[in-house]
């Protein structure tokens, strides 16, 4: 995760040009949906594929990591890494904990 904000801090540092921030258009909530929908319909992901998203902001990763460490703490998804360094690989919990709607702290 360090690695992918030091990307996007570094990709943001080198742009020159002055830009409007817009305000954000999602929420940990929206985010929680979408992993879970995109691990349900996948089985199985690498947590990068969460974050390496052309033209994504650091605030977007940051609300996107909020959202998976929500449904890894609800046991909605699980994780595996092999070894050090390696992929970590997420996966929907069948035997699962709470669903999304039962996910309210973010509504």
């Amino acid at each position: 995760f360090t690695e992918l904000l030091a990307r996007v801090d570094f990709k943001e540092s080198t742009l020159k040009e002055e830009k409007e921030i817009p305000k954000e258009i999602f929420t940990v909530k929206d985010k929680i949906t979408f992993i879970t929908n995109l691990i349900k319909e996948e089985k199985v992901i690498l947590f990068t594929d969460l974050f390496y998203v052309e033209n994504v902001s650091r605030s977007e990763l940051i609300t996107t990591f909020q959202a998976l460490l929500e449904l890894i703490k609800h046991q909605v998804i699980k994780f595996k890494q092999e070894g050090t360094f390696s992929n970590i690989t997420l996966e929907y919990n069948e035997e699962g904990g709470a669903e999304v709607v039962e996910i309210d702290e973010y509504n």
